[in-house]
């Protein structure tokens, strides 16, 4: 199983997911040593989420025991935004 979470600089989690690797056909505990098994997962953050930095999270977990099989941080900038909601923000405050 993978556990992807999406926070902020102060901890607050803004977006989360939990799916199972390979659409529960492939499970890591069948995965060979070294083998590469190639996933895509959309993470949706949510409107009105402010700029800053945010930390990305991903555990994969062994389903059967809940053991950790491997957990990588990243941190990256979000610069882009949207405004909650239809609302387009009336001043820009910066170029």
């Amino acid at each position: 199983m993978l556990a992807i979470r999406l926070r902020d600089a102060g901890g607050l989690e803004w977006s989360g997911l939990d799916a199972q690797t390979a659409y529960g056909y492939y499970p890591a505990s069948l995965w060979r040593a070294g083998e590469a098994v190639p996933d895509f997962y959309g993470l949706a953050l949510p409107a009105g989420a402010p700029p800053g930095n945010y930390a990305l999270s991903l555990d994969l977990r062994d389903p059967a025991t809940n053991q950790s099989l491997g957990h990588l941080d990243l941190t990256r900038p979000l610069s882009i935004t949207t405004p909650i909601g239809s609302r387009q923000p009336r001043y820009t405050l910066l170029p």
